[in-house]
């Protein structure tokens, strides 16, 4: 089963089980406190869509994309008004220079780690210059699929690990400069996460 499949199938139990989590809100509002009101903002990867509301709540453009077809099924139905698409974040169809800010919750840490550099310089090329990206990942070392059955039901996905240094190079070499780090328990793990403006 590929990723994209087990999301469509643990979609509707994911957003049940995450409707509450709020770790690193307080990084999404250090960043959007940056921004005007008039802004767009862009949830790659937004899952059930809880984070693309809590933007809109406070007056923001959000777009939200997920590729999991029933994902996007399971915002648009908790949060109908706001605008979802299914596209794939490593293959965004967005022009260049198209958003004010950019938020990226738990998505990266399921792609491997080959594809981390090309995956952030896609997301850095599609905020506008002096733009804004939020990015969280599982902290630690290592990638593998891991097999969980969180839900009643047996199900994998594929984990990739980060340390804070070497998330930190990344954005570096990709002209995204760290504003600010930070480590935090969510979501039965540490999470690593970064808020970085484009240069």
């Amino acid at each position: 089963m590929t990723l994209v499949q087990t999301y469509n199938r643990i979609a509707h139990d994911y957003a049940e089980d995450h409707k509450d989590d709020r770790w690193g809100y307080d990084l999404i509002d250090e960043m959007i406190s940056h921004i005007p009101k008039d802004a767009e903002i862009l949830d790659a990867g937004c899952g059930p869509g809880y984070e693309c509301a809590y933007m809109a709540r406070q007056g923001y453009s959000v777009m939200g994309v997920d590729f999991s077809a029933a994902m996007i099924r399971e915002a648009r139905k908790r949060h109908p008004g706001l605008s979802f698409v299914v596209m794939d974040m490593t293959a965004l169809k967005f022009p260049e220079n198209s958003f004010d800010a950019i938020i990226c919750r738990s998505v990266l840490h399921h792609m491997p780690k080959s594809q981390t550099a090309a995956i952030l310089r896609k997301l850095a090329a599609t905020a506008k210059r002096d733009g804004w990206l939020y990015l969280s990942v599982k902290g630690g070392t290592g990638e593998s699929f891991e097999t969980e059955s969180d839900y009643g039901y047996v199900y994998r996905r594929y984990y990739t690990y980060f340390l804070v240094n070497e998330l930190k190079k990344l954005f570096e070499d990709v002209d995204l400069a760290v504003v600010k780090s930070a480590v935090v328990s969510g979501a039965n793990a540490n999470r690593v996460q970064l808020l970085a403006r484009k240069t």
